[in-house]
């Protein structure tokens, strides 16, 4: 939620890679 708010242009930043990806693993996560 909090990524959204900081990333108002790219809704899924590269960051997901690092940890983040288990909150987006629906969206880039399996991807």
């Amino acid at each position: 939620m909090s990524a959204a708010g900081r990333a108002p242009g790219r809704p899924k930043p590269a960051r997901i890679l690092s940890g983040d990806r288990a909150m987006y693993s629906s969206t880039e996560g399996q991807s």
